[in-house]
């Protein structure tokens, strides 16, 4: 009977433990976190156009060896190596005690010379005047034509004295110009904005006109340089075509248009330099960074791409959330290259053709999280700007991938 009894009372426990725990669970249901409204697309495949990877580097469009107009000793020197400068800046100053001098004395012989100028301008207005009075003589017989004809010739020569007079007044003026042009050369300064690579000289020491002072690089504007196969630069030369690039040191991702290819194939390599023009007004870029491109090959492969508002990054890398019976869930991807627009091609083990992959209401989703799908097509150019456009890594300079088709 005690045994009975103690079963009994042990049945009861656990029945009240299992109901509070469906209780609670049932309270839990309903207290969960409502359900997030997003817009989901399709992983697909596509037939993509095959692309090739290759190797290249930056390269600074201006690059300047600052030489100076003067000879002289180098009093101040303004920059170091590394320091960012902008056109015109000061760079460098050179003694100008020597010139100074010789500018006062250049002032003082343009005063003298101003000085010779206005007597013989004087002159010209007094000879001037008693020819005029000659003549009058000479009309009413009171001079003869001899004392006339002398005046006019006295008249000539003034002017002529006054011309030479007033020509080194201007030689004189000119000279100052000169000097003050030296003057000013003495100030070195940058012909353009860029960044200072090089010192060719330190305070104290004498550089000799046309010696190099410094050297810098420009910044605003950058080229990309792809070293492309022979066989494929034919391919690059249609209009619109662009280039997709990534940027090894910083990771930044770049398409632009082809500024130019040189007809200038390496013998060896059969390498053909492609030149693309890059933006670089915020100075993120600098020359000597490698770089990776993708270039059309012709062929056509295909390809499993989704769309680029579906691209969240994370310090491990990229990932895509997708439903999985209403709740969100996160896979890892490899993104390579954008195509069509709004289209990135992927590598990923998870994410499979027809898979619904969320591109609007991602940006604050955690894995488990309830979803609900509401009509809606992704927007063009916009959701979270995720998109990437990968190269993939080229261990021999080429590596063929896909493009758009």
């Amino acid at each position: 009977m005690k045994r009975v009894l103690l079963v009994g009372a042990l049945a009861s426990i656990v029945g009240a433990m299992v109901g509070s725990s469906v209780l609670l669970a049932q309270a839990g249901e309903s207290s969960g976190p409502p359900a997030a409204r997003v817009v989901v697309d399709a992983a697909r495949l596509e037939k993509i156009g095959a692309m090739r990877s290759v190797t290249g580097e930056l390269r600074a469009r201006r690059r300047s060896l600052v030489a100076s107009e003067e000879s002289g000793r180098v009093v101040e020197l303004i920059v170091e190596r590394g320091d960012v400068i902008e056109a015109n800046q000061s760079i460098a100053r050179l003694d100008s005690t020597l010139l100074d001098i010789d500018l006062r004395e250049a002032a003082a012989e343009l005063r003298r010379r101003e000085g010779v100028a206005r007597e013989r301008k004087v002159q010209v207005e007094i000879a001037t005047r008693d020819l005029g009075r000659l003549k009058q003589l000479l009309e009413r017989g009171s001079a003869t034509q001899s004392e006339f004809d002398d005046a006019v010739s006295l008249l000539d020569e003034t002017k002529a004295r006054l011309d030479q007079a007033e020509a080194e007044r201007d030689v004189a003026s000119l000279s100052i110009e000169r000097m003050a042009e030296r003057k000013d050369n003495m100030l070195i300064r940058a012909p353009f904005a860029g960044a200072v690579v090089d010192k060719r000289t330190e305070v104290g020491q004498w550089v000799a006109d046309g010696e190099a002072v410094v050297e810098i690089v420009s910044l605003d504007e950058i080229d990309a340089w792809l070293a492309t196969p022979d066989r494929f630069a034919a391919l690059l030369g249609g209009p619109d075509v662009t280039v997709q690039l990534k940027i090894t040191a910083t990771g930044e991702l770049i398409e632009a248009p082809i500024a130019g290819i040189v007809p200038d194939a390496d013998p060896v390599s059969r390498m053909i330099p492609v030149r693309i023009s890059l933006d670089n007004t915020d100075r993120k870029l600098s020359p000597g960074m490698s770089l990776s491109g993708l270039i059309p090959t012709g062929g056509r492969e295909e390809m499993l791409t989704i769309h680029k508002d579906s691209i969240l990054r994370d310090d491990a890398g990229a990932y895509v959330y997708f439903d999985m019976g209403g709740m969100a869930m996160a896979a890892r991807i490899e993104p390579q290259y954008a195509v069509g627009g709004d289209r990135v091609v992927i590598r990923s083990e998870r994410v499979k053709p027809g898979m619904l992959l969320i591109v609007e209401g991602n940006e604050r989703l955690y894995p488990t999280q309830p979803i609900k799908i509401v009509p809606g097509a992704p927007k063009k150019n916009g959701g979270n700007g995720g998109a990437e456009m990968i190269p993939p890594r080229a261990e021999t300079g080429e590596s063929e991938q896909g493009s758009a088709g």
